[in-house]
């Protein structure tokens, strides 16, 4: 199990990769995802970027996205995708159930996880949350289980959690433990 809680640091430096912009309230899922003409929904872009075979940034408008099955929102083995919020906004994302879930390549910068579920990971790698907040959850705000590797915690916050905030469990009993 890897963690990293650093101060300041970023996954890589703002390099010019594509960017595919989302906006819950204005976009079109018709759309070619351009800044002038954005998609409606997460899962179109996440769908565009997972296509691809070079690091995507998705740029995220303020509003709520809803987000159903949280592994879906990972990159794959060549494909590197860093949700962004865009600049000025703050952008939530809802999971809409708990479960823990592998996500490998992802970096989240700027964006707001809002409760009642918080985020849980296993077997997860390459992972990174760069000023992000995770409030109002009932359950713990971020889990970080058993077969991570290389997960980044980056100046973030955790506001009004009935649960742990941050909980590192590597699936192991204690050494006393019956």
């Amino acid at each position: 199990l890897t963690l990293i809680l650093a101060a300041n640091v970023c996954a890589y430096a703002n390099e010019d990769i594509n960017g595919i912009y989302v906006d819950t309230m204005q976009g079109n899922d018709n759309n070619s995802g351009e800044k002038h003409e954005p998609l409606k929904s997460i899962e179109c872009a996440i769908e565009k970027a997972q296509k691809q075979n070079v690091k995507q940034k998705i740029v995220l408008e303020g509003g709520t996205y809803f987000i159903d099955d949280l592994s879906k929102i990972s990159g794959t083995g060549s494909t590197y995708i860093s949700y962004v919020a865009e600049e000025g906004t703050n952008p939530v994302i809802k999971q809409q159930a708990y479960e823990k879930v592998q996500i490998k390549n992802v970096e989240f910068s700027g964006i707001t996880f809002e409760g009642p579920y918080g985020v849980g990971l296993i077997n997860s790698e390459n992972v990174t949350f760069t000023k992000c907040s995770f409030n109002n959850t009932e359950t713990v705000s971020l889990e970080i289980s058993e077969g991570c590797k290389n997960i980044t915690v980056t100046d973030s916050c955790f506001y009004n959690t009935s649960g742990s905030a941050l909980l590192i469990n590597d699936g192991k009993k204690p050494q006393n433990a019956p």
